[in-house]
Formats: structure tokens, C-alpha cells, sequence
């Protein structure tokens, strides 16, 4: 289980979530488009220069080609996220929108993974113009992080999984 946020262009007042909607469906049906690939690897090297922890995940497109039935390069043209992680966060690079996921972990419930996601949210919004979604709080992040909103919930999520894994699992 992971905190998830969401940073995608937004004209004031627009629906993230109708928009987030949109944008995935259109990028199930995308075709290949140069400048968008261009964007992103501007996105990743400047996510990059922001914490030079973050490492690219290489993809192995073979499996993904057996299992869909089709070429390895329809797989590569078909799957074109580009994923950065460390070990406190992932985010994705998709073709109009970033996803970042991080692990509900209770070392990460702190201060500093707060900032380092502030940091990651500054370049996508100084470099994209991009807004963040933050659906755990059903609101969008306009500038700051609200660090206590984002520790309080993220506590929750921990929590949540904590309660989960102290379940005993059912008897046969």
C-alpha cells in the first residue's frame, strides 16, 4: 500500500479528478509523440539534478510482449512511463501527467520525506506548470506542501496497514 499523489496540468476551478480520468483514458490509446517524449526526459533530468538518489527503472519489455501477444517494440511504444525511485518515493512520467507513490512505511512518516516530496512537486510545477492532486486529502496542492494534513493522513494509511498486518488470517 502506498500514499499516492497525482500532478497534472489544471485550469483553475477544474475537477482533478475528472481530469486525471481523462488523461489516463487517453493515454491507454496514445500514440507516440516526440515532443511529449522530449518533455519527459526534460522532466526526468531535472528531477534528477533535484535529487541525484533518484534512479531510472529500466524496463524489461520481452515479458510484457509474451504476455500481451504482441512485438517487443509495439510493448516499448504501448508502455512509456518513466519511472524514477529512491528509496523513499516512485514516480512515474507519463505523457501529460506524473504519479508519485510512496510506500506506507512508518520510517517514512517524518518531516523529511515530507520535503523531499515538496522538492519533487517544485519541479514538476516550475518545469511542467503542473498542479499536484492529493486524494487521500481530496484536494489539490496549490504551492506548499501542508505538511501536517499530508503526516496526519499518511499516520492514518500506516496505521491502516499496521492494523492489517496484526490480523491473523482466517482458520481453514
Amino acid at each position: 500500500m502506498s500514499y499516492e499523489l497525482y500532478v497534472l496540468p489544471l485550469a483553475p476551478g477544474e475537477d482533478p479528478r475528472e481530469k486525471l480520468a481523462l488523461l489516463e483514458d487517453e493515454s491507454a490509446e496514445r500514440e507516440l509523440d516526440p515532443e511529449k517524449e522530449r518533455r519527459k526526459a526534460d522532466l526526468l533530468l531535472a528531477l534528477g539534478a533535484a535529487d541525484p538518489r533518484l534512479e531510472s527503472v529500466e524496463r524489461d519489455y520481452g515479458p510484457i510482449a509474451e504476455l500481451t501477444g504482441v512485438s517487443e517494440e509495439e510493448a516499448r511504444r504501448r508502455n512509456r512511463t518513466l519511472e524514477l525511485e529512491c528509496p523513499e518515493l516512485q514516480l512515474g512520467l507519463e505523457d501529460d501527467y506524473a504519479w508519485i507513490e510512496i510506500p506506507l512505511w512508518p520510517s517514512l512518516h517524518n518531516e523529511e520525506t515530507a520535503q523531499h516530496l515538496q522538492r519533487m512537486l517544485g519541479v514538476l510545477a516550475e518545469e511542467a506548470g503542473w498542479s499536484a492532486y492529493d486524494p487521500q486529502l481530496e484536494r489539490v496542492i496549490d504551492g506548499e506542501l501542508d505538511v501536517p494534513a499530508f503526516l496526519e493522513r499518511f499516520g492514518e494509511g500506516v496505521e491502516a496497514v499496521r492494523g492489517l498486518i496484526a490480523e491473523e488470517p482466517p482458520s481453514p
